[in-house]
C-alpha cells in the first residue's frame, strides 16, 4: 500500500504580514519626539551615574574592611604562635618538674622509711574500745 504525501505547491508563497511601523508595534500613537527620548536617556545616564557612585562608596568600605581583616588576620596569628610557645614551655616545665621530683623522692625515699618505721609503735595491736568498756547494767 503506497503511502500518500502531500507535495507543497511550487507557486505557494508566504503569507504577507502587514507591515507596520516601530511606533505602532509599541502602541505609541505618536511618534516620539527626540527631546523627549534625549530626556529619558538624560535620566537614565542620571541614575546610572548614582549607581555608581553608591557602588564606589561600598567599594571603598569593602577595601576599608579587607584591611582591617587583615589585621585583625594578623593579630590572631601573633596570638597563635604565643600559644603554640606557652603550650611548649609548659610542656617542657611539667617535664622538668616531674624528673626532679623524682630524683627528690629517690633521694629522700630511704629517710622518710626509715622515719616512718621509727615513730611506728612496736606494741601490740591496740584492744577496741567495746573490750575495754566496763558492762552496763541493763534494766528491765
Amino acid at each position: 500500500m503506497a503511502t500518500s504525501r502531500k507535495q507543497p505547491t511550487t507557486n505557494s508563497q508566504p503569507p504577507q504580514l502587514p507591515q507596520a511601523s516601530p511606533m505602532q508595534v509599541f502602541g505609541a500613537s505618536a511618534p516620539l519626539d527626540a527631546a523627549f527620548v534625549w530626556q529619558q536617556l538624560t535620566d537614565i545616564q542620571n541614575r546610572l551615574g548614582g549607581i555608581q557612585a553608591s557602588l564606589n562608596t561600598h567599594l571603598d568600605r569593602l577595601d576599608k574592611l579587607e584591611v582591617e581583616a587583615d589585621k585583625t588576620y594578623d593579630k590572631i596569628n601573633a596570638i597563635n604562635i604565643k600559644l603554640i610557645a606557652a603550650s611548649a614551655v609548659g610542656a617542657v616545665v611539667i617535664v622538668i618538674g616531674g624528673w626532679l621530683f623524682k630524683e627528690v623522692w629517690d633521694v629522700a625515699k630511704p629517710a622518710v622509711v626509715q622515719k616512718l618505721t621509727a615513730s611506728a609503735p612496736t606494741a601490740a595491736p591496740a584492744t577496741t574500745a567495746a573490750a575495754t568498756a566496763p558492762p552496763t547494767t541493763q534494766k528491765p
